[in-house]
């Protein structure tokens, strides 16, 4: 998204999260009032944002409300992982993971020239 485009997105991603939270009792210690500052609980709080609209869609058969319950069982597995109380100590970024690039792309490099399907 372009940097026009962050607050509107922010902001709606925001106005759900408060919704979800509230209407689901979601604990403090699965969605913190901080959620914003964690990556993998934005990645996972917007998918399960995205699947509520789909899921609620008026297009929808009428199946997407219960398959949207039945992977938030899931979510709130991977939600208290991705958070553990993880600012307990303040925030502070995850340094990313190295990623080794010029053996990766020899490995690469080495295996897309096969199939694998045996």
């Amino acid at each position: 998204m372009t940097d026009e485009q962050a607050p509107g997105e922010w902001a709606a991603l925001r106005d759900w999260t408060e919704w979800f939270v509230r209407r689901y009792r979601v604990a403090e210690t699965i969605v913190p009032p901080c959620w914003f500052r964690h990556g993998q609980l934005v990645e996972e709080i917007s998918a399960l944002h995205c699947a509520h609209r789909a899921a609620y869609d008026p297009s929808d058969s009428g199946n997407g409300p219960i398959g949207w319950h039945e992977r938030l069982a899931l979510a709130m597995q991977r939600l208290a992982k991705a958070y553990a109380g993880g600012c307990s100590n303040g925030h502070r970024e995850h340094p990313s993971r190295p990623w080794p690039k010029a053996a990766a792309e020899e490995e690469w490099d080495a295996w897309i020239t096969q199939s694998h399907a045996h």
